[in-house]
């Protein structure tokens, strides 16, 4: 991992920070991403301290914001030789509906369009690279959703889970079609694949729960696997000479694992896409 260029959403807590530290130990060059510029600053300061890589750089991102994608995309692609790795990390849960600033539902915009637009924009960047690896983090909770064409925001009758569910459908399928069309484009050196990092102990689901849910959480985390367990298969398919020239799967636990049946079902992904396309 010497020398290649890595960029992680969502790296400045939880399980990206974990994976951010993980490739600085392996020797990689890091670009820490996050909203805080305070925080992200202190989290790359860290990791170059305890790491003893001084190769960590942060880059400031809102990805509800999609303004502030397109500016991160813009200074990575101009300040940045190339990368070699992007890890679409960042994720969000919010119980009650809430929009972007760009007036798309949270965790779809969130979870799903923001990092549909800085795969495409990174493009450049990619190509300056001889082998690149995307990985969309997605959740075993997709295997519980539907893209649902007809509310995508899921207005009528909005349910936190069922959104969160069909934002990390959303992943899964993009991941998917992504392949697809790099390789009808004959675009190469670059693979495309999605992960279930496992249930982890992150407060990530209570940060935007009610105080029911967050009080679930709070019990069931102590059961939950660590940031570092969390970060292992993320760190596995960016590192690993075994996965090599390996595209369009879906991993858990290090290993390649069939994911649900709609998410192969081209047609759905084809509209997903041209709908994120469009927002």
């Amino acid at each position: 991992m010497k020398d290649k260029i890595c960029l992680i959403t969502g790296s400045t807590s939880g399980i990206g920070k974990a994976t951010a530290e993980a490739l600085a130990a392996k020797g990689a060059v890091v670009i820490v991403v996050g909203r805080s510029p305070e925080r992200g600053e202190e989290v790359a300061e860290d990791i170059k301290r305890r790491m003893h890589n001084q190769q960590v750089f942060f880059e400031q991102c809102d990805l509800s914001s999609l303004k502030s994608v397109k500016d991160l995309a813009y200074r990575i692609n101009k300040n940045f030789p190339r990368i070699d790795i992007l890890i679409n990390n960042a994720g969000c849960f919010t119980q009650d509906l809430q929009y972007t600033e760009d007036g798309i539902e949270m965790q779809f915009g969130v979870n799903h369009v923001a990092h549909f637009l800085l795969t495409h924009l990174l493009l450049p960047s990619f190509q300056k690279s001889e082998a690149v690896r995307i990985l969309n983090v997605s959740s075993a909770m997709h295997s519980r959703a539907k893209i649902n064409f007809e509310d995508i925001y899921n207005e009528t009758s909005y349910n936190g889970m069922r959104a969160y569910a069909q934002s990390k459908l959303a992943n899964v399928l993009f991941t998917y079609e992504l392949a697809r069309k790099y390789k009808e484009e004959n675009i190469e050196g670059i693979t495309v694949n999605a992960l279930h990092p496992g249930a982890v102990g992150t407060g990530f689901g209570a940060k935007n729960s009610k105080p029911l849910m967050k009080t679930i959480w709070k019990a069931v985390t102590p059961f939950m696997l660590t940031e570092n367990k969390g970060a292992e298969t993320s760190v596995y398919l960016a590192s690993s000479k075994e996965v090599e020239g390996v595209t369009s799967k879906y991993w858990a636990k290090k290993r390649a694992v069939s994911s649900s049946n709609i998410s192969y079902n081209e047609q759905v992904a084809e509209r997903l896409w041209n709908i994120s396309k469009a927002l």
